[in-house]
């Protein structure tokens, strides 16, 4: 499947806004334009509109990509990813492909943190310099 650049940064902003504040997620047509046109762990920058974002989650429901729920006490639509269902990734797997999607390839020249940012991996064993509780996922806490 071939996304353009701009669905690629809108499904990589839902992927990293799922993991990261699960407890906004979904995300209002607001809150993911400004997780799209934020500077911060972004290559490029971009500067997008909700009327432009609205398009794009169109694109992307008619992929199979993305949904737009609505009721159960929310005042407008909310926007998810279903990447995990369509593709049959896991929660590694999908931490990889936001990092890719919104900050391209690593390369040596250039610093980025890891996925591992996103999703730690449970087999790692906490050092000295290590924080023993890195509050990702929720509830894992040692």
């Amino acid at each position: 499947m071939d996304l353009n650049s701009e669905q690629a940064r809108v499904i990589g902003s839902l992927i990293e806004k799922a993991e990261t504040t699960p407890d906004s997620y979904p995300l209002s047509s607001n809150a993911l334009t400004n997780a799209c046109n934020q500077s911060s762990n972004r290559d490029p920058v971009v500067d997008y509109s909700e009327r432009e974002i609205d398009a794009l989650m169109i694109e992307l429901r008619e992929l199979t990509l993305a949904r737009t729920v609505t009721g159960s006490g929310h005042r407008v639509g909310k926007h998810k990813h279903v990447v995990d269902e369509s593709l049959g990734l896991d929660g590694h797997e999908l931490a990889v492909l936001a990092v890719l999607l919104l900050r391209g390839p690593r390369r040596e020249t250039k610093s980025s943190p890891a996925p591992s940012a996103m999703r730690p991996d449970p087999r790692a064993t906490p050092t000295p310099s290590t924080p023993r509780s890195t509050g990702w996922p929720p509830g894992t806490n040692r």
